[in-house]
């Protein structure tokens, strides 16, 4: 820490991209592994999130897996959601059902980040609120 760090420019939090979206997504349908009382407080938005995963994984399994490793530091998992999310090609029956539920999904999930009985694991995805309103960009 310097003297001058007082004129440095603070670093606006960076708008969450798709691969943080998905990775929250990812977290909130493993909260029912690792979380049980929060996941009998919020079941509907995370069985919703399991379902999203679901559809995800029957075209492709590799992001779908690597969307729900709880044990992996979060930058480490966000690094391999993005890098297999730019690499995948959405079939466009995907891509509708991602457009219509994560839209839902990401207004439900600023409520349950915000729960004071919210898990760790999630507590970790506070900076995306922090970062202005989570939304999901429509894909094209």
């Amino acid at each position: 820490m310097g003297i001058f760090d007082f004129m440095r420019k603070k670093q606006l939090p960076r708008v969450p991209d798709h691969a943080d979206l998905l990775v929250l997504l990812g977290l909130v349908a493993s909260a029912k592994d690792y979380a049980h009382a929060f996941y009998q407080k919020h079941y509907v938005l995370i069985d919703e999130a399991i379902r999203v995963i679901a559809v995800i994984e029957k075209h492709h399994q590799g992001l779908a897996k690597s969307m729900r490793l709880t044990k992996t530091a979060l930058p480490e998992m966000t690094c391999k959601v993005r890098g297999l999310w730019e690499a995948t090609i959405l079939e466009d029956d995907v891509r509708l059902h991602l457009n219509q539920e994560m839209e839902v999904f990401v207004s439900s999930a600023a409520r349950i980040l915000q729960d004071t009985s919210c898990p760790d694991l999630l507590r970790q995805c506070l900076w995306m609120l922090s970062a202005g309103a989570l939304s999901w960009a429509p894909l094209s």
